[in-house]
């Protein structure tokens, strides 16, 4: 937590019974990301106490037309919609603005699951489920808090001088080392999935962190209005585009946090284990075009929304060329 003048910045661990109860949902419905034997002990205990009703809530889903896109994004569109739900009663509230308009809609989009979401935290008892595993999620978070301090001089980097809170949330139901983030103006939510050591959660945080300023950035820029669409040549020849980051201005901020990821933490060990002229080579392989140009413009900038300005026009530029 900031201990400066205002604690302008503050970061605190959340435990979220709601991001465990739609996991939940989506770990019983078809999410199974990871391989069966690396999941965690949390995730093999929900799965097996939920698994005799599989199919009557798959169906429930299926009724809602929501089941195939819940799986969108590696199941980072049900992230989108937890700031959304009432710690409560779960209840879909829609009383904040997120930054970027890819998880206004995607949140809008899941209105429905509300519904099947709290009949299936009343039936299936899984407030008690919860509750009985909630110290797995405790302990995930002690494990996580020692890189707050990290957390925080990367927002004061990045220039947000009004206030911000930064929620650190355990998801234990997803895959190991997965991290995701969601941003309202005021607000970050980081969610990390089980981790190997705080120091491997550290460097996923710091990744999803920097997300907050280059999806704004990338989501308001005038570069992406009119022009020509490269992605069904790129998700023709990139798995992980086509999958994940089906969207150019999706694709084009990821690409840019990674090399600012790799900037502002030159000795990752945990997110790659090489060296960074060795990761930048390998990025670029598997489809993020441009993030060599995008790591040297962070390099040599004194400013860094400057810099992310720049990076976004070099590699739209770079994708440009290459796919249209």
């Amino acid at each position: 937590m900031s201990h400066g003048r205002d604690q302008a910045i503050t970061v605190v661990p959340e435990l979220s019974r709601a991001l465990f109860a739609i996991f939940a949902l989506a770990n019983l419905c078809g999410y199974n990301s990871d391989n069966g034997w690396e999941f965690s002990h949390v995730r093999r205990v929900v799965r097996s106490e939920l698994a005799a009703r599989a199919k009557y809530w798959r169906a429930a889903l299926e009724k809602t037309g929501l089941l195939s896109y819940m799986q969108r994004g590696g199941g980072g569109r049900l992230m989108d919609l937890i700031p959304q739900l009432s710690p409560s009663n779960l209840a879909w509230t829609p009383n904040l603005r997120l930054r970027v308009s890819w998880q206004r809609d995607s949140s809008s989009a899941l209105r429905n699951l509300e519904p099947v979401l709290q009949d299936f935290v009343q039936e299936e008892s899984v407030s008690a489920l919860w509750s009985s595993l909630r110290h797995f999620y405790d302990e995930a978070a002690r494990e996580l808090q020692p890189g707050f301090g990290t957390l925080e001089g990367i927002a004061q980097q990045f220039g947000d001088s009004d206030r911000l809170a930064i929620l650190v949330l355990p998801n234990l139901l997803d895959a190991h080392g997965r991290g995701y983030s969601v941003s309202s103006p005021e607000r970050t939510w980081l969610f990390l999935g089980p981790v190997r050591n705080g120091e491997q959660g550290t460097e996923i945080a710091v990744h999803e962190l920097v997300h907050r300023w280059v999806d704004w950035a990338c989501d308001t820029h005038a570069c992406f209005a009119g022009a020509p669409d490269p992605m069904p040549q790129a998700k023709a020849q990139f798995r992980i585009v086509a999958e994940l980051y089906p969207e150019l201005p999706i694709w084009v901020g990821e690409t840019i946090v990674r090399a600012a990821t790799a900037r502002l933490l030159p000795n990752l060990r945990y997110l790659e284990q090489q060296g960074t002229a060795e990761l930048l080579s390998y990025y670029e392989q598997i489809g993020f075009v441009g993030i060599s140009h995008a790591y040297e413009l962070f390099a040599q900038g004194t400013h860094i929304s400057n810099t992310i300005e720049a990076a976004i026009k070099s590699i739209v530029g770079r994708i440009m060329e290459r796919f249209t």
